[in-house]
Formats: C-alpha cells, sequence, structure tokens
C-alpha cells in the first residue's frame, strides 16, 4: 500500500515534459517546445543550445514553407480554371461585338426601308447611337438633297435593303384624288402651326393645350384600298404627328426637337412629290 501511495507521489510530482502526454507535445511541436526546454531546463553549454535552436528553426520554417506549397499547388489549378473561363467569355464578347460591327458595316451605302410600310429611301451612311435614344442604335440616312441633313431612323423600326433591289421613285405610282391630297396637306398644315407655335412661346400651361390638341386629332387609317398617293403620305403624317405630340421643354431646351423637325422634312417631302406627280 505505501509503496503504491509513493509511485503515486512520484508520478504527481513529475514536470509536465517528463510525463506521457507532455512527451507526446514534445514529439509534435519539437521546433518550438525544444528550445524552450533547453534553455529552461538544462544546463548545457551554450553553444549546443544554439545548434539545437537552429536546427530546430530548420525545421520549423522547413514545415511552413511545404505547407505554403501545397496550398499553392491546391489553388493554382482553381486560379487557372477561373482565368480561363474568363478569358473564354472576353473572347466571346469580342466576337459577338465584332460580329456586330461587322453586320453594322455591311448595311453602310445599302437603302433605308422602313419596317412599317415597307417603303424604302435614302442612302445608310452610317451606325449610331440615336440621338433621341441612346439606349437604341440608328440608322443615319442621307435623304437627297430635298433635305438639309441626314436622318436618324431606329435599327429597330426598319432594315437594310441592297440598292440592286430598289425600285426607282421615278417609275412609282403616287397617284391620289384632290379631296384626299387636300386632307393630308390641311392636316399637315394644322399640325405645323401647332408644332411652330409649340417652340415660340415658353407658356407652359398654353404648351400643354397644344399637346392636348395635338393628342386629340384622329389620325387617319390604313386601309387597302387607299391610293398608292395617299399610302406615300400616311405613315410620314403618323410620324409627324407622334413626334411632336412628344415634345418637352425641360431645363432649357426642347426635348425632341430634332426628330420632330426630321418627321417635318419626311412628310413635307411626300406631300411635294404626291403634289407634282399628281399636277395639284
Amino acid at each position: 500500500m505505501n509503496e503504491k501511495n509513493q509511485l503515486t507521489d512520484q508520478t504527481q510530482k513529475s514536470p509536465w515534459y517528463k510525463t506521457w502526454w507532455g512527451i507526446l507535445l514534445i514529439i509534435f511541436f519539437f521546433p518550438i517546445l525544444v528550445p524552450i526546454l533547453v534553455w529552461t531546463k538544462t544546463n548545457w553549454n551554450i553553444a549546443v543550445k544554439i545548434v539545437i535552436t537552429i536546427i530546430c528553426g530548420f525545421f520549423f520554417l522547413a514545415g511552413i514553407s511545404d505547407n505554403s506549397s501545397q496550398i499553392n499547388q491546391e489553388t493554382k489549378p482553381s486560379q487557372e480554371k477561373n482565368e480561363m473561363e474568363i478569358n473564354k467569355k472576353n473572347n466571346e464578347v469580342k466576337d459577338e461585338t465584332n460580329n456586330s460591327q461587322e453586320n453594322d458595316n455591311q448595311d453602310i451605302g445599302k437603302i433605308y426601308c422602313n419596317k412599317t410600310n415597307n417603303e424604302c429611301k435614302g442612302t445608310i451612311i452610317k451606325i449610331k447611337t440615336c440621338n433621341t435614344d441612346p439606349s437604341q442604335q440608328c440608322f443615319v440616312v442621307d435623304m437627297g438633297e430635298n433635305y438639309n441633313q441626314p436622318v436618324e431612323h431606329p435599327i429597330s423600326n426598319g432594315y437594310a435593303k441592297d440598292k440592286d433591289n430598289q425600285i426607282d421613285d421615278s417609275d412609282e405610282d403616287l397617284k391620289i384624288s384632290k379631296e384626299k391630297f387636300t386632307y393630308y396637306d390641311q392636316l399637315f398644315k394644322q399640325v405645323s402651326s401647332l408644332h411652330e407655335e409649340y417652340i415660340s412661346i415658353k407658356d407652359e400651361v398654353r404648351q400643354a393645350q397644344i399637346l392636348r390638341e395635338i393628342r386629340n386629332i384622329e389620325n387617319p387609317k390604313f386601309n387597302n384600298n387607299m391610293s398608292p398617293g395617299e399610302k406615300e403620305l400616311l405613315f410620314p403624317i403618323n410620324d409627324y404627328i407622334a413626334s411632336v405630340s412628344y415634345l418637352r421643354y425641360r431645363n432649357g431646351k426642347y426635348e425632341g426637337i430634332d426628330f420632330a423637325n426630321e418627321k417635318k422634312e419626311e412628310i413635307l417631302r411626300a406631300i411635294n412629290s404626291v403634289k407634282n406627280y399628281n399636277n395639284l
């Protein structure tokens, strides 16, 4: 019994580094614990202590370096994969942009056609962001000597057609009765008068009245029995009415004024063409 107690007392009095769990700690963390024990628990020569500390430090640094290299090797394939995916997406975007630019360039020099009525007039000279709506791309169309400047048409509203397939306007039938022509001519003058009044005044109340008057105008409707000359006037006059109805005076300038002026020139040109064809 006394021997057992003596063994127990010896175990309790043993320092931690001589216990079984202490020895395990020293084995697993020897680069750190061995130098500590050498300098604090031994009376060895200082040179021996320094050599042991250097050796342990070497093993410590080697372990850190090995771990970092393993981490780099594990992360490198992932980084390379991400870079490959990013490069692939960038190449796809470049290809789409190049294809779009090539298609746009192919349309330059062709005839512009309206999707609504398939009317084809003017030569596409450029493709650019629309001035009236920066979210859209526009055909810039040279409408000929009767226009002071090129006209913008949203790409979504038209298409390009080869000149070889264009019908000569001089052979186009523009017949219309005098009564119908008078109706469209007076309608144009009514809208034009309101248009000019709107941009010549700064009275917001009167401007609001003008916009209501324009929106209350009954637009002519398309039907298959229309004469060629009436069809020639129908779409431009409706476009002109719509463009004027969306005029706004904000921050000291008129929004949509350029577009309204373009549509005014377009209907004026159509009126003159039909008038001359029918000798009215």
